[in-house]
């Protein structure tokens, strides 16, 4: 019983070192999982760190490119508030431009408009003053022919001379015609001259602002109330592609005799052939273009209850 009970003692012993073995396994193993929970923790903590740091990276990374593009829109919006700006200034400066080119155009209508009025005047007065009772031989003819011819160039100082010289021929020409008697033959004897082609060279030749109504006044005088014989004789100079030239003029005035010219001329040319043929003409307007320009000056001046 003794040995039975000191190995009971024995085991209970045993057993409680045992026990106390693995209350110290247990405890260390409880420290171990802790000592792991606070390292994960603390690794845990480390990473929500670094995502929080990365998120603050990326939200500065954010909020520097929404700047960037605030920066980019606000400089768009500079360079088109710029570019609206040059536009305006374009448009006032094209405003101005046209306002100042208005201005220069009236300038210049009044003008013209002073001049031709004195020039009918000066016609008038050539008309009834000295120049119908003169007579005009073919020695004086001639060089007035070269002087309607006379080319004028810009750098030439006597330029406005020459312009003047040619107008005050042209004036004399008409005063001439208007008070001849016998104005079939002198038609004829001052075509011969040159006279007409001379004329006919000044109107093709000179540009357009220069030409005056002296200068077509001159011209027409031959057209009207001329004989067949004379109206072939300027057909025969090719006379329309000088008309049909100051067509693309604005002065109705000069268009006016112009057109007037043309009409006597295809009348007489209507009149020295059959009704069933062509006319003789009208290739030569159709090479000139004559018909559209004249159905162009048409539509212009017609009367608007007119329908075309």
């Amino acid at each position: 019983k003794v040995d039975s009970k000191k190995e009971l003692i024995s085991e209970s012993h045993s057993l409680k070192q045992f026990e106390l073995q693995l209350s110290e396994t247990e405890r260390k193993l409880i420290e171990s999982e802790e000592r792991l929970r606070i390292a994960e923790s603390s690794k845990g903590e480390e990473e929500r760190k670094w995502i929080q740091a990365e998120l603050g990276k990326c939200n500065s990374e954010d909020k520097a490119g929404i700047s960037e593009q605030r920066m980019n829109d606000s400089e768009e919006q500079i360079v088109l508030i710029e570019s609206k700006m040059k536009d305006e200034e374009q448009k006032r400066i094209k405003t101005e431009e046209r306002q100042n080119e208005q201005k220069l155009n009236l300038n210049r209508s009044v003008l013209k408009l002073r001049y031709d009025v004195q020039e009918i005047e000066d016609i008038l007065l050539g008309i009834n003053g000295g120049f119908k009772t003169n007579e005009i031989n073919n020695a004086e003819w001639i060089p007035m022919n070269i002087d309607l011819v006379v080319e004028e160039k810009y750098e030439d100082e006597n330029i406005e001379e020459n312009r003047q010289k040619k107008v005050k021929i042209c004036q004399k020409i008409i005063a001439y015609f208007i008070g001849k008697k016998n104005i079939i033959d002198s038609r004829k004897q001052v075509i011969e001259t040159g006279t007409v082609d001379a004329l006919l060279r000044l109107l093709s030749t000179q540009p357009l602002e220069r030409i005056s109504l002296s200068h077509i006044y001159s011209f027409f005088i031959f057209t009207n109330s001329s004989s067949d014989e004379i109206g072939e004789m300027l057909y025969n100079r090719n006379s329309y592609i000088s008309l049909i030239h100051l067509f693309d003029l604005q002065d109705f005035f000069i268009i006016n005799r112009a057109a007037i010219s043309m009409f006597n001329l295809l009348n007489n040319g209507a009149r020295t052939r059959p009704s069933t043929t062509q006319h003789p003409h009208y290739q030569n307007m159709i090479a000139f273009d004559g018909i559209q320009k004249l159905f162009i000056l048409f539509k212009k001046y017609a009367n608007k209850d007119i329908k075309i």
